[in-house]
């Protein structure tokens, strides 16, 4: 291979390599959460208090990597969250406390949710003509990796193992991805003026990167919410433990296996034209659980959500990309910024309605913040942005 191709061709593999690692760190914990309440002697919705503290740290530490990576260069910020965010994971695998664990799990919220930024942004930059399907197809990678890092812990758990070694696995190879970020060339964003904290005030307050903002909140809010709780609400169905454990794992593999689907739409249609169409299924597949099936509508539930989900995360930041292309990994810093806010607040709601009240209130709020990302996306998003504006 040519010496000048191999840096371009790192700058692909080591975010997708990452957001792989990211996928299967962070969509094990919801699945794990009946575990871990079991260990530490605890009711499940204390223990869900992890997917809240995961994110605590994530909403300033994005933000402020997204400004520093504009004004020092996405490889030198990648490195050092990946690099940090290896080592929160190995924290986690090793802890047996349960503060230790809140403690491993903010750090990896924090750099985590930096490395996520910066897998999206590295990639936009690569080419911008194509960001709405290369950011579709990177997502891919976060899916599969959620469906392995499930499926390879169910099968540890089927096996009598525990569920720790999953993670010292994740961080070895999250070892990998930063030495192969090491090679990678990003190149530099062409811009009228430097990144300064004015100009980063100008890109927050444009009321199209505000509403895209809303937009990811209510999504993730949602996609998350389902995504951890609907193995323990197939448990709660006396579904066994293991076999619960692949309901989140089939949600995360359709949502990989539609966004290919999303990829291919993008070809043809402009990325707000595909937003709204995948909006508007995502609540007809909430509209499913109206379905009388029992325990297996939560399975439908699971396949229809994916699909229609699969797009929406990588539209909303590849249309906030085109809208700012000089300041990238700002514009993307606010978005997984504003998308932690909705993983922060609702998946921990949803499990205390689903622990006090009852399953279907849990669902029920789920599927009113997928209507309310509906209604921004058809609505104050349309006006601002419209078809003509999408790359």
């Amino acid at each position: 291979m040519s010496p000048v191709r191999l840096p371009r061709l790192l700058a692909v593999l080591a975010p997708t390599l990452a957001l792989l690692l990211f996928g299967a760190a962070g969509c094990l914990l919801g699945p794990l959460l009946p575990a871990i309440a079991v260990e530490f002697h605890m009711p499940v919705d204390i223990a869900g208090s992890l997917l809240a503290v995961t994110y605590v740290g994530s909403i300033l530490a994005v933000m402020l990597g997204g400004y520093l990576a504009d004004h020092f260069g996405k490889r030198r910020v990648f490195l050092v969250a990946q690099g940090l965010y290896t080592v929160s994971l190995l924290l986690l695998a090793l802890a047996h406390t349960f503060p230790l664990i809140a403690a491993a799990c903010l750090l990896a919220g924090a750099f985590g949710g930096a490395v996520e930024g910066m897998c999206v942004a590295v990639v936009a930059d690569l080419d911008p003509p194509r960001v709405d399907r290369n950011i579709n197809l990177l997502q891919i990678a976060f899916n599969l990796g959620a469906v392995l890092g499930i499926a390879g812990t169910a099968w540890l758990r089927l096996a009598g193992g525990a569920w720790r070694p999953a993670y010292l696995i994740i961080a070895g190879l999250g070892a990998v991805a930063w030495l192969l970020a090491w090679g990678m060339h990003v190149p530099p964003a062409v811009r009228a003026e430097p990144i300064t904290l004015p100009v980063a005030q100008r890109v927050l307050t444009d009321r199209l990167v505000v509403a895209l903002a809303v937009a990811i909140a209510l999504y993730v809010g949602s996609e998350l919410s389902l995504g951890n709780w609907i193995s323990p609400l197939l448990e709660g169905e006396h579904v066994p433990a293991a076999r619960a454990m692949l309901g989140a794992g089939l949600f995360w593999g359709v949502m990989g296996a539609g966004r290919l689907a999303s990829a291919a739409a993008c070809r043809r249609f402009s990325g707000y034209t595909v937003l709204r169409v995948l909006t508007l299924a995502g609540v007809a597949a909430y509209a499913l659980l109206l379905l009388p099936l029992g325990p297996a509508r939560l399975w439908v539930v699971a396949v229809a959500a994916g699909l229609s989900f699969s797009g929406v995360w990588p539209l909303i930041v590849s249309l906030g990309g085109a809208r700012h292309p000089a300041y990238s990994g700002t514009v993307t810093a606010i978005l997984v910024a504003a998308g932690t806010v909705g993983a922060f607040l609702f998946p921990f709601l949803s499990g205390v309605v689903i622990a006090r009240l009852a399953p279907a209130w849990g669902l029920a709020l789920m599927a009113t913040l997928f209507t309310a990302l509906c209604a921004v996306v058809w609505g104050p998003m349309g006006r601002w942005y419209g078809d003509t504006a999408t790359t």
